[in-house]
C-alpha cells in the first residue's frame, strides 16, 4: 500500500515539475520584448522610422495621354478653363463647343424662271423682288422751232435771224421708275425720233441798218433728228385730298439734241427757186445740257383714274450749236464745216400734264401732253476755220417743242 503511494506521489511530483516548465516557455514566449522592440512596422519601408529613413520616393511618370474626346451634337458650355497645378497631369485638350443651330421656317429656294414659264410667270418673279418698279414704253408726236439771231458791227440788230419751224418728230420713248427707301425715287426716259410728219421750214433773213431784208430765203426741212434723255432722283414729301393726293419734289439732269437739215433754196424777194430742193444747203446741230429742279404732282381720282402735273425750272443749261452752210466752204467765205460756231449758257422750263388709266391688273396706259423751251445767249464764230474768221455776240438762242405722248406702264 505504501509503496503504490509513493509511486504515485512521484509521478505527480514529476508531471508538476514538466507543467510549470511548459507555462515559463510560453509566458517567455508571449512576452518577449526583444522580439517586440526589433520587429519592423508594417509601414515602415513607405514612413521609415527613427534608426530607418524611408527610401526616396520614384518621380512621378506622366500618364500615357489619352485620345481626345469627340464632342457631341448638342450645346455644350465648358465653363471656365481649371487653373493649372503644378506636378499634376496634362489637362486633356480642350473641345471645341458644339455649334449651335436655331430651327427656323426654310424659305422657299429662289430659282430662275424656268423656260416652261409664260411671261406672266416670269413677271410675277420679277414684281415680287421690285415691287412698285414702272417700266414702260410710248411713241410721241411734237413739233418745234430753234431760231438764233446775232449782230455784227455796221449791220442791223440783229444782222442775221434763222429759224428752224415745224421741225414734226414721230418719236419713240422709253420710261422707267424705281422706288427707294424712306420714300425716294430715281426715274429716268430716253427718247428718239423714228419718223417725220411733213416738211419743216428754215428761213433765213438778213438786214441792214435801218433793218431792212436785204436777203431772204426758205428751204425745206425732210429730216429732223431728235434725241434726249434724263434722269430725276426725288422724294414724296406730302399727302393730302385724304391721301389721294401727292407731291414730291426732285431736281436731275437732261440732255437734248436736235439736227435739221435743210434743202434747195427759195428767194423770198424774188420769188424764185434758186437752188433745187434735192441739194442739201444747210444742216443744224444743237445740243443742251441742263439741270433740273422740279415737283411732281399726282392725285387719285378712283382706282382707275390717277391725273398728274410735272414742272420742272431749269436754272442753268450749257449750250453747244453747230450750223454748217454747206454752200460756202470757201477759204474767203465761212470755211470748212461746221463753219458757224455758238456757245453759250441760259435756262428753260419743261412742264407735262398727265391722265392715266389703269386698264388692267398692273397694266397703265398714260397720255400726257409736254411742252419743253430753253433760251441761252453768248457767242458766236463765223469762219471758225477760214481766213475771215470773226467773233461777234449772240443776242439769243431759243428752243422749244411740244406734243401729246401717249404710254403703256407695267407696274411691277
Amino acid at each position: 500500500m505504501k509503496p503504490a503511494l509513493a509511486v504515485g506521489l512521484l509521478i505527480v511530483a514529476a508531471l508538476a515539475v514538466h507543467s510549470r516548465t511548459v507555462g515559463a516557455a510560453s509566458i517567455n514566449s508571449l512576452y518577449d520584448m526583444d522580439r517586440m522592440l526589433f520587429e519592423p512596422h508594417p509601414m515602415a519601408h513607405q514612413y521609415g522610422t527613427r534608426w530607418n529613413p524611408a527610401p526616396a520616393a520614384p518621380p512621378p511618370v506622366a500618364p500615357a495621354p489619352t485620345a481626345p474626346v469627340m464632342s457631341p451634337r448638342l450645346k455644350v458650355n465648358p465653363g471656365p478653363a481649371p487653373n493649372p497645378v503644378a506636378g499634376a497631369a496634362p489637362a486633356p485638350r480642350p473641345v471645341a463647343p458644339a455649334k449651335t443651330f436655331t430651327r427656323r421656317l426654310a424659305k422657299a429656294p429662289t430659282r430662275g424662271p424656268s423656260k416652261t414659264k409664260g411671261a406672266g410667270g416670269i413677271l410675277s418673279e420679277i414684281r415680287v423682288k421690285y415691287e412698285g418698279a414702272v417700266m414702260g414704253v410710248g411713241i410721241g408726236l411734237s413739233t418745234g422751232q430753234t431760231d438764233w439771231n446775232h449782230t455784227a458791227p455796221g449791220n442791223g440788230d440783229p444782222t442775221s435771224e434763222l429759224t428752224y419751224d415745224d421741225t414734226d418728230v414721230f418719236s419713240l420713248e422709253l420710261y422707267g421708275r424705281l422706288p427707294l427707301p424712306k420714300k425716294f425715287f430715281i426715274r429716268g426716259n430716253v427718247g428718239f425720233g423714228i419718223g417725220e410728219i411733213g416738211d419743216g421750214n428754215l428761213r433765213d433773213d438778213d438786214f441792214n441798218t435801218a433793218q431792212v431784208l436785204t436777203s431772204s430765203t426758205d428751204s425745206i426741212i425732210p429730216d429732223t433728228d431728235l434725241f434726249y434723255m434724263g434722269v430725276d432722283i426725288g422724294k414724296e414729301v406730302a399727302k393730302f385730298d385724304d391721301r389721294h393726293g401727292s407731291l414730291s419734289l426732285f431736281a436731275g439732269f437732261q440732255y437734248w439734241r436736235e439736227k435739221h437739215s435743210g434743202f434747195g433754196i427759195f428767194n423770198r424777194l424774188t420769188n424764185a427757186q434758186t437752188t433745187s430742193t434735192t441739194t442739201p444747203v444747210i444742216r443744224n446741230e444743237v445740243e443742251w445740257k441742263s439741270f433740273r429742279l422740279g415737283a411732281l404732282f399726282t392725285d387719285k381720282v378712283n382706282d382707275k383714274l390717277t391725273l398728274s402735273a410735272d414742272l420742272a425750272f431749269i436754272p442753268y443749261t450749257d449750250m453747244h450749236n453747230e450750223d454748217s452752210h454747206l454752200l460756202r466752204t470757201g477759204l474767203d467765205d465761212l470755211g470748212p464745216t461746221p463753219n458757224i460756231i455758238m456757245d453759250g449758257d441760259g435756262y428753260g422750263f419743261e412742264g407735262e400734264f398727265g391722265i392715266a388709266y389703269n386698264f388692267a391688273s398692273n397694266w397703265v396706259v398714260t397720255f400726257d401732253l409736254r411742252y419743253w423751251t430753253l433760251m441761252s445767249d453768248g457767242d458766236i464764230v463765223l469762219g471758225p476755220n477760214s481766213t475771215t474768221s470773226s467773233t461777234f455776240p449772240l443776242n439769243d438762242l431759243d428752243t422749244y417743242r411740244y406734243g401729246l405722248n401717249a404710254r403703256v406702264n407695267y407696274v411691277f
